[in-house]
Formats: C-alpha cells, sequence, structure tokens
C-alpha cells in the first residue's frame, strides 16, 4: 500500500513551516498505534467483541486517512461499519492480515 501524498501535501500547504513537525508527530504517532490497533483487531475477532472491533476499525481508519494511507483506511472503514462483525470475518477484505485460525467461517 502506498501513501497519498496529496494529503501531507495539505497540510504543507495549510500550515506553511509549521507542516513539518505536525507530519512527523503524525508519522510518529501511526507507526506507534497501528501496530496496537492490529493486534486489537485480532484479539476482538477471537474474542466476538463486537463493539470493540468497530471502535478499534474506526480509529484505524481514522488515523489511516490523516495520513494518507487511503487504501488501509477504505479497508477499516468497511469493517469499522459493523456491517462485518467477529468472529465471522469470512468476508472482510483485510483478513488477510489476520491468522485464518482468527476467522471462523460461516
Amino acid at each position: 500500500m502506498s501513501l497519498d501524498l496529496s494529503i501531507l501535501n495539505s497540510y504543507r500547504d495549510f500550515m506553511g513551516e509549521d507542516a513539518d513537525s505536525f507530519i512527523g508527530d503524525i508519522i510518529r504517532s501511526y507507526l506507534n498505534d497501528a501496530p496496537k490497533l492490529l493486534d486489537t483487531l485480532k484479539e476482538t475477532i477471537a474474542s466476538g467483541d463486537t463493539a470493540r472491533f468497530v471502535r478499534s476499525a474506526h480509529t484505524l481508519k481514522s488515523n489511516s486517512a490523516t495520513l494518507g494511507a487511503t487504501q488501509l483506511a477504505s479497508l477499516a472503514a468497511g469493517a469499522g461499519t459493523g456491517r462485518v462483525k467477529p468472529p465471522r470475518c469470512r468476508n472482510w477484505p483485510a483478513k488477510s492480515l489476520l491468522p485464518r485460525r482468527n476467522c471462523a467461517e460461516s
């Protein structure tokens, strides 16, 4: 997956010289939070905790969109709508991020 650099450039257009520090903060925060959110998604699929799954997917969507990771944001948006609930993640496009044993087929 790639980043949509136009999103990062829009921060530069709006914030000017302060943008580089802000973008650095976004990247550091994302690199810290994204793995934790993915782990939470895995855990909630295994446990069937739908509410926590939807919250984590929504957070991953928002954080990804802020950074310009639009493909991941789109995948997480589909998961975060609640249309796909754990543990039945057969139709969740990001199930490839999860070990097969965490997805119960329906």
